[in-house]
């Protein structure tokens, strides 16, 4: 969840708009000292990491490197899609296969003026079993998403929900659902489902 500015003032004061979002493509052999790449500093990063990856230790070796106090947020993919690196044009949009790629992207402090990041439980265990009982689960992922409390107040005019969902949990559908029982989030939501191999045995996200 995170809150932009909307004051035309704080916007006038910024007028090179492209240096306030920039997107990064790296290996995770340039992990180390990415930080020496960043145009200005991060108020949040968002990431995409291969799935030839080792997802843990890459998510660890680049907050380590980022700083502990800037938000990361990671996801899995299933490829990679990206077209920038900087200010350098990529040749291609598709990762090639084993890549092992890493794509961020950076925030700075004159767009976000608050960011709040949670995480809730999708009581996707027994999802495959005969009657799994899905309004019982929507009910469950209300009542988590009710106990959230985000330090701002949220406005659909500058406020926007960043939602990642475990890939193999199947429950996007019912998270939906549940986010709009809750009426807690009168705001849009943009995000997606972490990806992973095609043998669909993992997916992960990382929230610092």
């Amino acid at each position: 969840m995170f809150s932009f500015f909307n004051s035309t003032s704080k916007i006038e004061n910024h007028s090179h708009l492209p240096q306030e979002i920039i997107t990064l493509t790296l290996g995770a052999e340039e992990i180390k000292g990415i930080t020496e790449r960043f145009p200005f500093s991060p108020k949040a990063i968002f990431g995409f990491l291969s799935p030839d990856l080792d997802f843990a230790t890459t998510a660890s070796k680049l907050h380590q490197a980022i700083g502990l106090e800037t938000p990361l947020i990671l996801s899995s993919t299933a490829g990679e899609l990206c077209t920038l690196d900087g200010e350098k044009s990529l040749s291609s949009l598709y990762s090639r296969d084993d890549s092992k790629k890493i794509v961020l992207l950076l925030f700075s402090e004159s767009i976000l003026s608050d960011i709040f990041v949670a995480s809730i439980p999708l009581f996707s265990e027994d999802i495959d079993q005969k009657g799994f009982p899905v309004a019982q689960k929507i009910q469950r992922i209300t009542q988590e998403i009710q106990k959230i409390k985000v330090p701002f107040k949220i406005h659909h005019e500058d406020t926007l929900g960043y939602t990642l969902i475990d890939g193999l949990s199947r429950s996007e559908s019912f998270f939906m659902e549940a986010i709009y029982q809750s009426g807690s989030f009168p705001c849009l939501l943009v995000g997606g489902s972490a990806g992973g191999k095609l043998d669909f045995q993992n997916t992960y996200i990382y929230d610092g």
